[in-house]
């Protein structure tokens, strides 16, 4: 995040999280008239290069401090590159398991937007990394659903992660 500007407007909160640069994960998060804060974590490889931590509570501990500032959050740019579609399905259940939890107990969180719907062509690695819940072949402009569109679906249909998702779903709600 060297470089980025986080000055923010009276009454607005950013969350940012992404390769800071030095082969680690940055979460910054800034709420007006407030200091930055990040986290940094190590690192994990997905679709060949290395990328972030995946921490499905980490999202829990961080919306759980944000709504101290009783602002509205919405979630954007949650997601992964895992062209197998060997991650992003446990990815998925999870994080939202553990935005669902602390939506239970409060907090405002108004929406969840994933990246990606569709594999996208990303300015810094261009067609390597794939994020999206359809595979996007770039030469025909094919769009094939991955599992984890289903799960996703699943998860919107139920308006929350079904019990039967997780192996421990002991913090949602007895109606999951």
């Amino acid at each position: 995040l060297r470089g980025v500007d986080l000055t923010i407007s009276s009454g607005e909160t950013h969350a940012i999280m992404g390769p800071n640069g030095s082969g680690k994960s940055t979460l910054a998060y800034s709420v007006a008239g407030h200091p930055k804060y990040e986290v940094t974590s190590g690192t994990i490889t997905l679709d060949g290069e290395a990328y972030s931590e995946i921490n499905p509570e980490g999202i829990y501990l961080i919306l759980k401090k944000l709504a101290a500032y009783r602002k509205p959050i919405y979630i954007t740019e949650n997601g992964l590159p895992d062209r197998a579609d060997a991650i992003r399905p446990r990815f998925l259940v999870t994080y939202l398991a553990q935005v669902w939890r602390a939506l239970r107990e409060g907090v405002d969180v108004r929406g969840y937007y994933h990246w990606t719907l569709v594999d996208n062509f990303e300015w810094a690695a261009g067609w390597s990394l794939r994020f999206g819940l359809f595979a996007l072949d770039p030469a025909t402009g094919v769009r094939t659903p991955r599992p984890s569109a289903a799960v996703y679906r699943q998860i919107v249909r139920a308006n929350g992660v079904p019990r039967s998702m997780l192996p421990d779903a002991s913090f949602l709600s007895s109606d999951r």
